[in-house]
C-alpha cells in the first residue's frame, strides 16, 4: 500500500502550536487504512513514527506503535562503487523489504512527504514489487508534484492549442515557487526533481503538434 503522508514535515502549525490536523489533509479511509498496517518501509523509521503518531489520535493502531515493524530503505552505498555489486545488494535489500508481502502481510510505504514512488525513492520497492507480481495499492493523498503541476498553467496551454504561449515563464516560476516551499504546506525533499519533471512535460507538449499524449504528427488543432 502506497500511503501519503503530509508536506508538513510534522511541523507545528505557528497559530496553534501543534501539528496541522491529519484529517485535513489525508482522508478518512486512508488514515484508518494506515492505522491497521502492520509492517512499513520507510526512508526514516523515527519519522514514520511521529506519523502514526498523528494517525493514533485518529484511528487508533491495531498495535502497539512499538509492535509495528518499520524498515528503512537501503541507502546509497559512499565512495567508489561496484556497478554489478551494488544492483545485486539493492535487490537483496529490496526482497528483504518485500518479504512479508510475499507473506500474505499487507506493508505499507510512506515517503517523508507527500506520496511515495513520485520522484522517490521509494519508487524501487514499488518496482520490485511488480517484478515479483505483488499487488500495487496507491492510496488517495497530498503530492507536491501534482500541485506544482496543477499550479503551473501547463494543463491550460494543452487546452488552448499553444495560446498560452505567453505564459510559459510564468507557469516555471509557479512550478519553482511550489518546489521551493512556495505552495501551501511546504515542500518535499525533492523538489529540484519535480521543477525538472515539469520542464521535460513542457518540452514534450512542445514537441507533440497536436497537444496529444503521442506524437502523431497532425496538425495542431
Amino acid at each position: 500500500l502506497l500511503v501519503p503522508n503530509t508536506l508538513d514535515l510534522g511541523c507545528p502549525d505557528p497559530a496553534t502550536g501543534q501539528a496541522p490536523d491529519l484529517q485535513q489533509v489525508i482522508p478518512l479511509g486512508v488514515i484508518r487504512e494506515a492505522a491497521r498496517i502492520g509492517h512499513w518501509i520507510a526512508e526514516n523509521a523515527k519519522t514514520t513514527r511521529a506519523f502514526l503518531k498523528r494517525v493514533d489520535q485518529v484511528a487508533p493502531l491495531s498495535q502497539p506503535l512499538q509492535a509495528l515493524s518499520i524498515e528503512e530503505l537501503p541507502r546509497p552505498a559512499k565512495g567508489p562503487r561496484d556497478a554489478k555489486s551494488e544492483a545485486s545488494g539493492q535487490a537483496a535489500a529490496l526482497a528483504k523489504l518485500l518479504a512479508p508481502a510475499r507473506a500474505g502481510h499487507d506493508v505499507g510505504l510512506i515517503s517523508e512527504a507527500g506520496l511515495p514512488g513520485v520522484a522517490d525513492p521509494g519508487a524501487a520497492v514499488v518496482q520490485a514489487a511488480h517484478q515479483a507480481g505483488i499487488p500495487v495499492v496507491p492510496l488517495s493523498g497530498p503530492s507536491s508534484l501534482v500541485l506544482a503541476l496543477a499550479g503551473s498553467g501547463l494543463q491550460h496551454r494543452v487546452a488552448d492549442g499553444g495560446g498560452a504561449e505567453r505564459g510559459r515563464a510564468h507557469a516555471l516560476k509557479l512550478a519553482l515557487e511550489a518546489a521551493d516551499g512556495g505552495a501551501p504546506g511546504g515542500q518535499d525533499d525533492n523538489g529540484v526533481v519535480h521543477v525538472r519533471l515539469l520542464m521535460w512535460w513542457e518540452a514534450e507538449l512542445t514537441a507533440r503538434p497536436c497537444g496529444c499524449r503521442r506524437r502523431c504528427g497532425s496538425p495542431r488543432r
